[in-house]
């Protein structure tokens, strides 16, 4: 209300709820995302490529945005990568086809006698096969 903004909060089971948004019913939806490998890119075609988007999620539509994601998902170069990473954020940005609300972090207890451990980029690809207790 602050915001000139109103809001009624319909409660529906996943079913409906996932064909509301699909079929664009939905003014405002809450949604969550977790990449599937440690890459700015998993994040950028699943959510905001066009064709994609159009279907799933946002009904967001840039060709400027898939071209820079085109651009990532053909090179190697990590550099080059990189370049196309900061444009598609910064097209995000300044179109804001979703709002951002946080980020989770994940807390870690480690022991000193716990060998060869360390936080995985991905919460649940670490195999733990390299670690021993001493």
């Amino acid at each position: 209300e602050k915001v000139n903004i109103r809001v009624k909060i319909i409660r529906n089971d996943w079913n409906m709820y996932s064909q509301a948004i699909t079929q664009g019913n939905a003014d405002m939806y809450y949604r969550s995302w977790y990449a599937d490998y440690p890459h700015a890119e998993n994040f950028l075609a699943p959510l905001f490529e066009s064709s994609i988007s159009k279907k799933r999620w946002t009904r967001y539509t840039s060709k400027q945005l898939d071209l820079y994601i085109d651009m990532i998902q053909k090179s190697s170069n990590i550099e080059e990568q990189q370049k196309y990473i900061k444009l598609s954020n910064d097209k995000l940005l300044e179109d804001v086809p979703w709002v951002y609300l946080w980020h989770s972090k994940t807390a870690f207890i480690h022991q000193p006698n716990l060998k060869n451990w360390q936080p995985s980029l991905m919460y649940n690809a670490e195999k733990y096969t390299r670690v021993y207790k001493q």
